[in-house]
């Protein structure tokens, strides 16, 4: 079996029994069932006691909790938790070690499973990737760095930090970029400063130290956790030079030189008294100060007028400005020159002139681009292993093949786009967006539909919002319309339904085909 983990999220509710049973009564040990995970389609469940160290024994012992995978036995020190933490922040604590030694029972899960049962005491499996992997550092010495570089500890660490976010998330709601930022160390905000946030913060600086691929990985999993964290907010940025300064590619200021213009042209990369003030400075009439620029219309996402030419637009002498581009990835879309880019029309064959009046269209599998709506932990799981498989996840029946929607033509449904039990949780529905060159079936306005494994290219996460607002700027071709992705099949359907000249690519290719009959 490959075994790939994703992000090990112990279940909620159990985890919440856990804590609250201890809050409310810990004097008395408790059993719970650990369960199997539902995406192994195996059932190995593993039963624990959760006992409670006495306040007598608690200085003893170091650790907040410890998992004994030998007697099936957490261990919760509430004592030391106590001296630490108290009212909200002791159950948030609670939560945070009790979550991170449950993920510890699932690497036992797991590792039991790989190795087809037995009693396993150390975890092989719900480890990071083989490249990622710093085997030199164990926690048994003692020493933090080590125990914070441990194999073991990267996927229960991980969730601490996810949880700690989640935690600050609620006396902040709509800060998750800037909480994930802090916690980066990209930004310095105070007000983020947490207990919970300590740790988490340390530790992805030693991943970032001594650790990198580990690094990347972590940030990777946080990010798509919380997928607003991932939009970038400018489809362009503008370089701007001074009065009487010269521009520059850089954006800030020049290396040895100042901003005060008074003095000589120092803004200026020019020498010493060599200023943009006493040379350089073109004439209005300058041809380089004139650029061609079509009554707008590419600033706006559109062709320019055909056959019309309006002339240069003069600039300035005072100053430059610079618009960039930069089409990578970005959220926001108030650049309709963005999508214009990046969206590729289907070619239209023909239509069958039938009572549903079916148009039909051709479109190459590696110009479009999809959506697929899944649980957010699942997509972790799905990038993880790159692909889509047919029906992988059982308890969501419905029809056998893998569905997406189009990014170029795909039109919003939510009521056929999420499906089953989906509906009731659509605030843990994420879509994972991506390219392929696994050749569709073909493609209707709700989805596409495969009935092969898709082999994912450049995925990523995204919320619902932001998959289902792309959708909603798609051109609506009509309500019965059937793409193809096959050429050989839209070669047909264009000499069946389309008009009496086919192209010379499908002639080619029809005259080939009545040669060889």
């Amino acid at each position: 079996m490959k075994f790939k983990t994703s992000r090990i999220t112990p279940p909620r509710r159990l985890v919440l029994q856990v804590v609250n049973h201890i809050l409310g009564d810990s004097s008395g040990s408790l059993e719970v069932i650990v369960p199997s995970p539902r995406s192994l389609n195996s059932i190995l469940d593993q039963k624990i006691k959760v006992e409670v160290i006495p306040e007598e024994f608690s200085e003893k012992f170091r650790f907040e909790a410890k998992y004994q995978p030998t007697n099936s036995i957490l261990y919760v020190n509430l004592s030391l938790l106590e001296f630490n933490y108290e009212g909200r922040e002791l159950k948030q604590a609670l939560y945070k070690v009790v979550s991170h030694e449950l993920v510890h029972v699932y690497q036992i899960l797991y590792t039991r499973i790989k190795e087809k049962g037995g009693e396993v005491d150390t975890p092989t499996a719900g480890l990071p990737p083989l490249r990622a992997r710093t085997p030199k550092y164990r926690q048994e010495t003692g020493d933090i760095l080590d125990h914070r570089l441990d194999d073991t500890e990267f996927y229960p660490r991980l969730e601490d930090t996810i949880n700690a976010i989640g935690f600050v998330l609620e006396d902040f709601p709509g800060d998750a970029s800037d909480i994930v930022s802090y916690v980066l160390g990209v930004s310095r905000h105070t007000k983020y400063k947490s207990k919970h946030l300590e740790e988490p913060k340390e530790w992805l600086q030693d991943l970032q130290r001594y650790a990198p691929r580990k690094y990347v990985k972590a940030v990777r999993k946080i990010k798509n956790e919380y997928p607003e964290t991932m939009k970038r907010q400018s489809d362009f940025f503008r370089q701007v030079s001074p009065p009487d300064e010269l521009s520059t590619f850089s954006n800030g200021t020049p290396t040895g030189k100042g901003t005060d213009l008074e003095d000589k042209g120092e803004g200026s990369q020019l020498p010493n008294g060599d200023g943009a003030r006493n040379i350089g400075r073109p004439s209005p009439d300058s041809p380089n100060l004139k650029s061609r620029n079509l009554d707008r219309s590419e600033s706006y996402g559109r062709k320019p007028a055909e056959k019309q030419d309006f002339g240069y637009v003069h600039d300035s002498g005072s100053g430059s400005a610079r618009v960039i581009p930069y089409d990578s990835g970005f959220a926001n879309n108030s650049s309709p020159l963005r999508k214009a880019s990046s969206k590729v029309k289907p070619m239209f064959l023909g239509s069958d002139g039938s009572a549903m009046a079916y148009d039909f269209y051709f479109m190459r599998v590696e110009k479009d681009y999809y959506y697929h709506y899944t649980y957010r932990d699942r997509a972790d799981e799905i990038i993880e292993d790159g692909h889509l498989r047919p029906n992988f996840y059982k308890d969501q029946p419905g029809a056998k093949g893998v569905f997406a929607i189009s990014g170029s033509y795909g039109q919003v449904v939510t009521s056929l786009q999420v499906s089953g039990s989906r509906k009731e949780h659509m605030d843990k529905i994420v879509a994972i967006k991506f390219k392929t060159r696994t050749e569709p079936k073909y493609g209707y306005p709700e989805e596409v539909i495969w009935d092969k494994p898709v082999k994912l290219i450049r995925p990523e996460v995204v919320s619902v919002s932001e998959a289902t607002s792309d959708l909603r700027g798609n051109e609506d071709l009509g309500e019965y319309f059937k793409v193809y992705y096959d050429f050989k099949k839209a070669v047909e359907i264009k000499k069946e339904y389309g008009k009496p000249s086919p192209s010379r690519v499908a002639h080619r290719y029809l005259k080939g085909q009545n040669d060889e009959k």
